[in-house]
């Protein structure tokens, strides 16, 4: 997998854990996250393959006590339009313990 497309999926990662995450300070977790599905890499060859269902499987570990509480927001908070439901606790990239 290309460098671009594995960052824009920690970056995906990250952000998906904003929302699943929801353990106060003192309770720290280790969470997985796992992506599989098909990449389309148009003319590009990666790993030897080249298509429109290229398939991929990537998997982030993360600490939540390696890694301040970096953005905080209370359920019922307007974010975009949509209101939060749960209180979401977002955590920097340093909680990031394995990668596969």
């Amino acid at each position: 997998m290309c460098t671009k497309t594995i960052r824009l999926l920690t970056a995906a990662a990250v952000l998906t854990l904003m929302s699943l995450v929801s353990a106060r300070a003192t309770e720290a977790s280790i969470i997985t996250l796992d992506f599989t599905g098909t990449y389309d890499t148009g003319t590009t060859t990666i790993f030897g393959q080249t298509g429109s269902a290229v398939p991929f499987s990537y998997s982030i570990t993360y600490d939540t006590s390696l890694a301040p509480i970096v953005n905080f927001l209370a359920a019922g908070s307007s974010v975009g339009g949509a209101t939060v439901v749960d209180d979401l606790y977002g955590y920097s990239k340093s909680g990031i313990t394995a990668c596969r």
